[in-house]
């Protein structure tokens, strides 16, 4: 069976356990397979355009002449003498080719299932292949059998020793006809591609190993087959490569980019450090959730602040800072005073908690003033989760008071964008007004105490 793909022609051969099955799938197959209308009936006399214009030589013999092939798209008369193949038309000669250079016949046939041959020729440019779709199976057949003259025999019959015991058997002269000495059918075997060179040869220049088939080295460029040369300052720091070299037999070689895939993020489950690693999953997790909700979570990070805060303030600071114990005798009485130090922290909680509470306000009103469909409830809830960082770099002293007002910032303008419906600027611009606003406030309430 020939299948025509886009690649070309394949062909399938099949073999039935029993000769009532394979005639049950030839009648199908003729059922399907498109055919050619049956040719016109031709007259007596032979016109032109059926033998062509060909004329052979003095002491050439023909073989076999046939009109009514195919090569293409192009109609043509071929002929086959014992010195060339020649491909004739009504208006002359189109090419020959002499039969020492016909070095392949292999049976194939069309997209429609039209008998045909590839012939290879071969050229100094190396076989060309042409395809000859044929008028009848007969022709085919006959054109197979005076091939076989100039072309050694690739596929012998099915259970012969030649190619005429096998297929000659099978196929009389009156056509495609089998007898009862004989095989019904034949085998064609396509010959396989030759097998690619595996020999490995050493690189002149820097000896590295390389396959026979390269022409240049992969390594440092190098003709293998003799040529170009790469020059010794080209080739700097690589003298020794020939004693150094081994063999790299890991995979991927070393040295080679591997791209790693990343590995499937896990759904978010509602945990608190989303709010910074995975921030928008986190608010979408929590949207349209009430202050009174968030107001847990919001007092842990400050009850976490207030406490790292207070300790850093009373024995951080006077041993970084160096202060004197006689001007700033507070550190020496919370240091002294357990008590002291727990009122103290006390006190920081409830300045942080009001000024973040303030933050809220600020922002979710800001946020209601952007978008419309804003709720100031939720817009509180938001900023009271985005205080997270406050726990984590806040009491730092001095640079991480202003580090996590930041990032609460941040965190609170994805979170309106998010669950808010707010753009982008008006985000953003609530968030930071909400900052400003308490750092203003409590700057002046401390310039009061002064």
């Amino acid at each position: 069976v020939s299948i025509g793909t886009q690649t070309g022609l394949k062909q399938m051969l099949i073999i039935y356990p029993t000769e009532a099955s394979r005639s049950a799938w030839m009648i199908e197959l003729k059922n399907k397979l498109p055919r050619r209308a049956p040719p016109a009936p031709q007259d007596a006399a032979v016109s032109k355009s059926r033998i062509g214009t060909f004329t052979p030589a003095t002491n050439e013999r023909t073989i076999i002449t046939t009109p009514g092939v195919h090569i293409k798209n192009r109609l043509v008369v071929l002929h086959l003498t014992n010195t060339r193949f020649v491909i004739d038309s009504v208006n002359g000669v189109i090419g020959e080719f002499a039969v020492s250079t016909l070095s392949r016949a292999v049976r194939m046939a069309s997209e429609l299932g039209e008998p045909g041959i590839s012939l290879t020729i071969a050229s100094p440019a190396g076989e060309r292949e042409m395809h000859l779709i044929f008028p009848s199976m007969n022709d085919r057949e006959a054109w197979m059998d005076s091939l076989q003259q100039f072309i050694p025999d690739e596929a012998p019959g099915y259970g012969a020793a030649g190619y005429g015991a096998g297929y000659g058997a099978g196929y009389g002269a009156a056509g495609y006809t089998s007898s009862s000495g004989g095989q019904q059918y034949t085998v064609t075997q396509v010959k396989p591609r030759a097998p690619a060179n595996t020999q490995m040869i050493e690189c002149p220049n820097c000896g590295a190993q390389n396959p026979a088939s390269e022409a240049f080295c992969a390594l440092c460029g190098s003709a293998l087959h003799g040529g170009y040369r790469v020059p010794p300052s080209e080739y700097a720091g690589k003298a020794n490569h020939r004693n150094t070299r081994e063999e790299d037999t890991s995979w991927p070689p070393r040295g080679a980019h591997v791209r790693r895939e990343k590995a499937p993020q896990q759904e978010y489950d509602g945990d608190l450090f989303g709010f910074v690693t995975r921030p928008t999953e986190a608010f979408a997790y929590h949207a349209h959730e009430s202050p009174k909700e968030a107001f847990l979570p919001f007092l842990l990070f400050g009850a976490i602040w207030a406490v790292i805060a207070g300790i850093c303030i009373t024995y951080l600071l006077p041993a970084v800072a160096d202060l004197d114990p006689l001007e700033f005798p507070i550190f020496t009485a919370l240091q002294e005073d357990v008590l002291l130090l727990i009122v103290f922290i006390i006190v920081l909680l409830v300045i942080w908690l009001i000024a973040l509470l303030l933050h809220a306000v600020i922002t979710a009103v800001a946020a209601r003033l952007f978008s419309p469909s804003a709720r100031v409830s939720e817009g509180i809830a938001i900023t009271l989760r985005s205080s997270l960082p406050f726990a984590l770099v806040g009491w730092i002293p001095i640079i991480g008071m202003f580090a996590a007002s930041i990032w609460t910032a941040v965190n609170a303008a994805i979170g309106l964008k998010t669950t808010q419906n707010t753009s982008n600027a008006g985000a953003a611009v609530s968030a930071v007004v909400g900052v400003i606003l308490v750092y203003l406030l409590l700057f002046f309430i401390g310039g009061g105490f002064e």
